[in-house]
């Protein structure tokens, strides 16, 4: 319905993902979710090793030997979507032995910002300038573990009041401020692992910038 509606108005976004977590049941068949993505005119898929938030979750992590035949694979596979014009995070999941550290993610996340001097590089987490989330019930987070109504104690929603005010609004902006103070929150140590390689790659595309300033 996206795809129809976005030809009838001559628009090319709102642009498509997959999100596809990553488990022993399906690590065997992410050609297929590409050719999928393709088929269904998806532009970009981000791939998530199955995060452990419980016991039970550890019945669906990839053990030693699947991890290294799924290792073996990512070429072929980025091969592949490459030559389908869809876009994924595939290179991400080389650090997917950080999905062991799943549940104490927190110091992992600081370690990476206590390498640099200048106070920008050193935020903690670049997720609530760059990835909003919104519920299918009109609920807002700053990022993908966190909703703005956990940390502010009050509703934080779309159906009262647009995107725009929320992300430019009073509550936006006192969780940047509480990040970049360097303050985590409890729901951090669960941060989906390739995040952090995002942020790390963010960090050094800064540092740079501000090198050559």
């Amino acid at each position: 319905m996206f795809n129809e509606y976005k030809r009838k108005l001559g628009r090319d976004k709102p642009l498509l993902e997959f999100s596809t977590v990553i488990t022993k049941i399906n690590y065997r068949c992410l050609d297929g979710i590409i050719r999928l993505a393709s088929e269904l005119n998806v532009k970009n898929i981000t791939f998530e090793p199955v995060f452990v938030s419980n016991p039970e979750v550890n019945k669906l992590k990839l053990n030693e030997s699947e991890r290294k035949w799924l290792m073996g694979r990512i070429p072929e596979l980025k091969m592949l979507a490459n030559n389908l014009g869809i876009s994924t995070n595939l290179d991400a999941l080389l650090d997917v032995k950080e999905i062991e550290k799943t549940g104490e993610l927190e110091e992992k996340i600081k370690e990476e910002s206590r390498k640099y001097d200048h106070p920008f590089l050193r935020i903690p987490c670049y997720e609530p300038w760059l990835w909003p989330k919104i519920e299918a019930d009109g609920r807002v987070g700053p990022c993908s573990s966190i909703f703005l109504s956990d940390v502010c104690k009050k509703e934080v929603s779309v159906r009262e009041r647009s995107f725009e005010d929320l992300w430019y609004g009073e509550e936006f902006e006192s969780f940047r401020t509480m990040i970049k103070s360097g303050r985590l929150f409890d729901a951090c140590s669960n941060c989906v692992s390739t995040h952090l390689h995002l942020n790390k790659e963010i960090r050094e595309a800064l540092f740079l910038s501000f090198r050559n300033i």
